[in-house]
């Protein structure tokens, strides 16, 4: 059920847990937890987008968005 916020904007945060087994229950097990964790560093920014495209597949949902997500 999609409710209308009332708002004009919406901030939806996720985290994602980058400690080893966080990462083991993404199914990331190839990726270094020490590497992800340094979210300053373009060196390992193919990780970091791996580390949120799992994130997001586990954690987003669109009804958190509310009207937000509906078309116009």
């Amino acid at each position: 059920l999609t409710q209308d916020t009332k708002r004009h904007f919406l901030y939806v945060r996720y985290n994602a847990d980058l400690s080893r087994e966080g990462l083991d229950e993404l199914g990331l097990f190839d990726i270094d937890s020490d590497h992800v964790r340094q979210m300053d560093s373009v060196k390992y920014i193919h990780e970091l987008e791996t580390v949120g495209k799992a994130t997001a597949k586990q954690q987003v949902n669109l009804d958190h968005f509310g009207k937000f997500a509906q078309p116009l």
